[in-house]
């Protein structure tokens, strides 16, 4: 099949990614959490080569992640440009972000290279949306920000915890959330030894109020079930 490279549109753009689809990969990624109606099933290498094919275009990256698709959402990351990126554009792209998989794409290969996104850490950090705070923990870790540059009350914020993810019709983290936030938080401490000490405070509290929330969880569904 031929594409026009002359004309990187959104519909161009969108008949490479049906071209490459593989139905046994849309299959499994709907067995890790996907949407079926979000997924074509294109492997990240094949939408990077795509990407590769194609000119930075800050448009058309916000004109693909408005499809909603898996596919179109990785390519616009890779498409976007991020000094043209506005805080506006970044918060709402986190906050709709569907599943983990996005939030790391989108916080390694955009956010990290965004200015504008600097300054939302400690917002997307206190969020009660599993993945917007997700987000805001890796982009914490991941540039690596001094005290000189961030205080330690916006470093560590007290929002580490994880109880009052139910509040506002948040959803319960998933382990594979909880785990990731444990994990930034020790590698953080790490790296900054005034912070350490309060990074494993951090990281205790959260398991602590992890596990009282399961029980609080476990408590309701029982409840629930005994009132069928």
């Amino acid at each position: 099949m031929h594409f026009d490279d002359t004309a990187p549109d959104t519909s161009a753009a969108l008949e490479r990614l049906h071209a490459a689809g593989d139905p046994l990969l849309a299959q499994a990624l709907t067995g890790l959490g996907w949407n079926p109606q979000e997924v074509i099933g294109v492997d990240t290498a094949t939408i990077e080569d795509i990407a590769r094919q194609m000119d930075r275009d800050h448009r058309l990256a916000q004109k693909l992640w408005a499809e909603g698709l898996r596919e179109t959402r990785l390519l616009a990351i890779r498409l976007e440009e991020p000094k043209k990126t506005q805080a506006d554009q970044l918060d709402r792209w986190v906050h709709q972000l569907t599943h983990e998989e996005l939030t790391t794409y989108l916080v390694d290969h955009l956010l990290t290279k965004s200015p504008a996104a600097r300054h939302l850490v400690p917002r997307w950090a206190a969020s009660h949306h599993p993945l917007v705070r997700n987000a805001g923990f890796r982009l914490l870790n991941r540039l690596g920000l001094d005290d000189d540059e961030l205080d330690p009350k916006a470093r560590f914020p007290g929002y580490f915890t994880l109880s009052g993810l139910q509040s506002d019709g948040a959803d319960a983290p998933t382990n594979a959330i909880v785990r990731t936030w444990r994990a930034i938080v020790r590698y953080m401490g790490r790296r900054n030894r005034r912070t350490g000490q309060q990074a494993v405070r951090r990281a205790q509290e959260a398991q602590l109020l992890w596990e009282q929330d399961k029980i609080q969880l476990n408590r309701e569904y029982t409840n629930r079930t005994n009132m069928k």
